[in-house]
């Protein structure tokens, strides 16, 4: 075999290996996102379900509490969760279908900046999940305060209303901070995924 033949064989394994490493890459990227875009459409909508509900039975108490401060924050309840369902449809919706002529590099750009706009969402959760919620839960907690107010004072059962009060904030405090903790974590791991997705593409 000359040695221009033996040239011409090389470049064609490699042009073939590095065409079969491409569709590996794009079938590889295809799963990932599919796989991705099932779970974001699997969370909408269970948020979805779940805020409707809340949203229901909010409504109810709005309407038929009989404490005025009770429905107050029902109805700020209702106003919160709304917006939250908001955000998330708007921010966090699955990626729309890949357009056809769509290669493997354009494909990958485009699910790094997704992975990272899902990242910056849960980063922000603080913001846009639990600080809709914040208005009615504090309401409700200065009300409860405010009706257990008079028998503290007379029965000067301080320690009894402080560890009332405080088994509450704790409870609630430590929800936010498990769904705050929970979705940050998930932030750094997309946010890793996008970095090394990223770096691989520009090799």
């Amino acid at each position: 075999m000359s040695a221009e033949s033996r040239d011409s064989l090389q470049e064609l394994w490699a042009g073939n290996q590095e065409e079969e490493e491409m569709t590996a890459d794009f079938a590889e990227l295809t799963a990932r996102s599919v796989a991705f875009n099932s779970k974001i459409r699997r969370r909408n909508l269970v948020e979805s379900v779940v805020g409707v509900l809340v949203v229901l039975l909010c409504g109810v108490g709005a309407l038929i509490a009989p404490v005025s401060v009770v429905q107050a924050a029902c109805a700020l309840t209702c106003v919160g969760v709304v917006v939250i369902l908001v955000i998330l449809h708007v921010h966090g919706p699955p990626e729309a279908p890949a357009p056809a002529d769509f290669d493997t590099e354009a494909f990958m750009a485009r699910h790094v900046d997704h992975l990272r706009r899902e990242a910056k969402l849960l980063r922000w959760v603080p913001v846009w999940y639990i600080g809709p919620l914040l208005p009615g839960m504090l309401l409700i907690e200065g009300w409860v305060l405010y009706a257990a107010w008079p028998a503290a004072v007379a029965n000067s059962n301080w320690s009894g209303l402080a560890a009332h009060v405080g088994f509450q904030v704790a409870v609630i405090g430590g929800v936010f901070a498990m769904v705050i903790f929970v979705n940050w974590r998930a932030s750094v791991g997309l946010a890793a995924d996008a970095d090394a997705l990223d770096a691989r593409g520009s090799d």
